[in-house]
């Protein structure tokens, strides 16, 4: 085996479509973890394309959003991609479905492993509710704690308000409804607020995500309006590396090197040890 031309050693490891076969693969000996775990080059194609292979694209969507308005109202990074302006609703004075984003995609994206990935604009003293489905994922909004700072793991850092937060929604068999994560971090490590809203009713709506986002301070009018960028369907549960390097490249999903993220990572485990 470690007589074939580098070429033909790549191209027969691109066919592995998970990364713990991948991982798997690379511990067989050191000449091939050389050239799988060790190749940044190798590992940013393979995760290219993996993502592009389990991509799923949309049927249709169905939204009430200024789509392409202006795309300096977006971060750089991130205006090459899909972008798109959702009105902040009154959930009291609901008038129809054009305050609704409604992605819909095929029935088969469901049946076993999926995720999300999106960017989202959350205003100041807005929430932000998802639903699969005919099922609530979660309705987030700010927690504020007395010290008017947010708390995650313990260390008192800002987030959310008036900025672009990245999430991931996903879903197996091995998991009892839905994963979640914030930033590059499971959303269970975060100390926030979470309800259900009983003021949006559940749309009858299936094969799709819906994304609504609503005022929770009736105080403040502003003309801000939440944004999405960037999103994106898998037939598969994303990794925590993909999930993490996208969140820290702050980049498209097509412009994300993940092999690179992976191997700063390590390098910077090294300096550290």
């Amino acid at each position: 085996m470690d007589q074939l031309p580098i070429e033909l050693f790549r191209s027969i490891f691109y066919y592995i479509d998970q990364l713990p076969d991948l991982i798997r693969a690379s511990l067989v000996c050191h000449y091939w973890r050389s050239h799988i775990m060790d190749d940044e080059d190798f590992l940013n194609k393979w995760f290219h394309r993996s993502l592009k292979f389990s991509r799923q694209s949309p049927r249709n969507h169905r939204q009430g959003l200024i789509q392409n308005l202006d795309q300096s109202l977006f971060p750089q990074n991130l205006q090459s991609s899909e972008c798109h302006l959702l009105p902040v609703i009154d959930p009291f004075y609901i008038t129809g479905s054009e305050y609704f984003f409604e992605q819909h995609y095929q029935s088969s994206l469901f049946d076993r492993y999926y995720s999300f990935s999106f960017w989202f604009f959350l205003p100041h003293q807005r929430e932000l509710v998802i639903q699969i489905n005919k099922n609530y994922v979660i309705d987030l909004h700010n927690c504020q704690h007395a010290d008017k700072q947010w708390y995650f793991s313990g260390q008192k850092k800002k987030f959310f308000d008036d900025q672009w937060i990245h999430i991931v929604i996903a879903n197996s068999e091995s998991q009892t409804g839905h994963c979640i994560w914030l930033n590059g971090h499971d959303l269970n490590t975060f100390t926030l607020h979470r309800t259900f809203n009983k003021h949006i009713k559940t749309r009858s709506t299936t094969n799709a995500l819906m994304l609504t986002c609503k005022r929770n301070d009736y105080s403040i009018q502003s003309p801000v309006k939440a944004g999405i960028a960037d999103l994106v369907a898998f037939k598969r549960c994303l990794s925590l590396p993909e999930i993490r390097a996208i969140y820290q490249q702050q980049k498209c999903i097509d412009q994300v090197q993940i092999g690179t993220y992976m191997k700063k990572n390590e390098r910077k485990k090294c300096t550290i040890i």
